[in-house]
Order: structure tokens, then sequence, then C-alpha cells
């Protein structure tokens, strides 16, 4: 999602003086992209799924992500740990405590 995004606004800037309906579709798709990747923050699930991705882990937010937003990552990683953890303990099945701060390994 990052990656289109990304590409989009390199487009956009490249003919943005060009008043084509290139321009408009790459606009309109930027718009629709925007619109998807704020509907992120309300989902643990994108975070959860990029932390899980071996080739990706926490890695991928430190490189990618401003770091004062990577606070609000491992929170969102916590607190599904934590749910997932609760259901594990109410079947008597044992979980370990989550690491305090590295998702990396």
């Amino acid at each position: 999602m990052d990656l289109i995004l990304t590409l989009l606004e390199d487009k956009r800037k490249e003919t943005k003086c060009k008043e084509t309906k290139f321009q408009e579709a790459l606009d309109a798709a930027w718009g629709k992209m925007e619109k998807y990747y704020k509907l992120t923050d309300l989902s643990n699930a994108y975070v959860v799924a990029t932390v899980l991705d071996p080739h990706m882990k926490m890695a991928y937010f430190k490189k990618k992500w401003p770091q004062k937003w990577l606070t609000d990552v491992q929170k969102k990683v916590r607190m599904v740990y934590n749910e997932f953890r609760a259901v594990l303990n109410k079947n008597k099945e044992s979980i370990p405590d989550i690491p305090t701060t590295n998702y990396d390994n």
C-alpha cells in the first residue's frame, strides 16, 4: 500500500502542470488509495500482518514510517497479542509473554 501511494505521488508530481486525462486518473487513484490508507488506522490487521510477515517484521515500520508512529504500531501489536493470549488462557493453553521491545527477531 505504501509503495502504491509513493508511486502515485511521484507520478502526480511529474505531471502536475499538465491538465490531461492521465493526470485526472492519477489524482483519482491517489485519492482512493489515500482514503483506504487512512482506514488502516482503524484496524490492527495491517500492522499485525506486517509485523508477522517474516520478510518485513517491525523493521519495515522502522525503515518506512516516522519514529513518532512506532509507539502506536507497538501498542496495536501488543493489544492483539494480549487478546489472543486471553483466549488461549481461557482454554487453559499456555503462551509466553510478548517481548517488550524487539519484534525484529
